[in-house]
């Protein structure tokens, strides 16, 4: 397995954040466009069902601009803080890279706990932000669609 260092290595990226042993939200990028989405990353969140697309690679280079090379260097590793309060989260990142081989890392932390490191946070929110609007329009065009 050769070393991935940078960001260029990239060709996709898959987050999911689990709340209390449940699902809050799955973001997985692609460089080609292609889009998953589901949930909010709540605690509270109802929102499961999956959404599958495509958009503008635009978006993919949005969130891969907060990949950091200290991401790419933990990738097989899990994270725990020290102290867990409040409920207990599970966030996991992977990598999909041009050589055909994947990585991530995981980080269990509680919800009142110091939480994730911030360019973590950051990768999460652009995430999130940046397929936002293609998930909401999908969700609602799917609820307009006549069921057979």
């Amino acid at each position: 397995m050769s070393e991935r260092t940078t960001a260029a290595d990239v060709l996709g990226i898959a987050i999911t954040l689990e709340i209390n042993g449940k699902a809050s939200l799955f973001v997985r990028l692609a460089a080609d466009g292609t889009i998953n989405r589901m949930g909010k990353g709540t605690r509270d969140t109802t929102d499961r069902e999956l959404f599958i697309g495509r958009v503008d690679g635009a978006i993919f280079q949005a969130v891969l601009s907060h990949v950091t090379e200290d991401m790419l260097k933990t990738t097989g590793q899990t994270f725990q803080t020290e102290t867990q309060r409040g409920d207990v989260c599970k966030l996991t990142v992977g990598f999909l890279f041009k050589d055909s081989t994947s990585g991530g890392f995981a980080l269990l932390y509680g919800s009142n706990s110091a939480g994730v490191p911030g360019d973590v946070r950051s990768l999460v929110t652009a995430a999130v932000r940046e397929t936002d609007q293609w998930y909401e329009n999908f969700k609602r065009n799917t609820a307009q669609e006549p069921q057979p």
